[in-house]
């Protein structure tokens, strides 16, 4: 079945949200996501985190030239930031671009770009959410968490209902993956990608989501699968 470009209709209504100015969100997101980092960086990755984490493992002159390293150069991982952005949403057009391929589709990959940057910012609003949720849980002077929950703070997500179910016990690296992608930011993604498709395509929301489903949902599967073999390979959960 061969899916030709849309015809335009005068009756837009919620599709020109996918209309938007790409630059302007692209910079939009960049901005949320940096002002994730100087949350984190401010109140929740503080030297007494690495005196206390490392203290152990660490003499204290070496966590002293660690911590001042970071604040003298700790701006730098912020260049990443970009990059790390542009990569995930060319991964997100590219499933959606292959399996239109199945479709006979002649659109250009532009357009699956276009739906992927929109709906890049589910994943902004999600690490925002991550962060601040975090900073309210633990606020305090005194520093009652480690790096491995910061690592695993995913609150929205079926790890972060498994560590409150199960609190103290350790979580199989086999699981973490499928439980970490399992939350409700990645659904609210999908249906995103779904709403984009459908306005690309102009069909009905349920067929744009079948076909986000059979596109994005394998690549994701295939990430999951491909986190579950490092994670159980390089990774020690406690």
């Amino acid at each position: 079945m061969e899916i030709e470009a849309p015809q335009q209709s005068g009756e837009k209504g919620w599709r020109i949200i996918f209309e938007v100015n790409l630059p302007l969100l692209f910079l939009i997101y960049l901005l949320l996501n940096v002002l994730d980092g100087i949350l984190r960086d401010q109140f929740i990755l503080t030297d007494a985190l690495y005196y206390q984490t490392l203290g152990e493992a660490q003499d204290f002159e070496r966590i002293a030239d660690w911590n001042q390293w970071r604040h003298d150069w700790g701006w730098s991982s912020y260049l990443a930031i970009p990059l790390g952005m542009f990569i995930r949403i060319f991964l997100a057009a590219m499933c959606l671009n292959i399996g239109s391929l199945f479709y006979g589709s002649k659109l250009p990959f532009g357009k699956f770009f276009r739906i992927a940057t929109v709906a890049e910012g589910i994943f902004c609003l999600m690490v925002l959410f991550n962060t601040i949720s975090f900073i309210v849980s633990h606020d305090g002077d005194a520093v009652d968490y480690s790096l491995n929950d910061i690592y695993l703070n995913h609150p929205a997500s079926l790890l972060g209902l498994a560590r409150v179910l199960f609190e103290g016990e350790a979580i199989s690296a086999y699981y973490l993956a499928v439980l970490q992608a399992a939350n409700l930011f990645e659904v609210f993604y999908l249906l995103s990608l779904a709403l984009g498709m459908a306005a690309l395509f102009q069909f009905r929301f349920g067929r744009g989501l079948r076909f986000v489903l059979a596109s994005y949902g394998i690549g994701l599967l295939m990430w999951v699968v491909t986190l579950m073999f490092l994670m159980v390979t390089l990774v020690k959960v406690k």
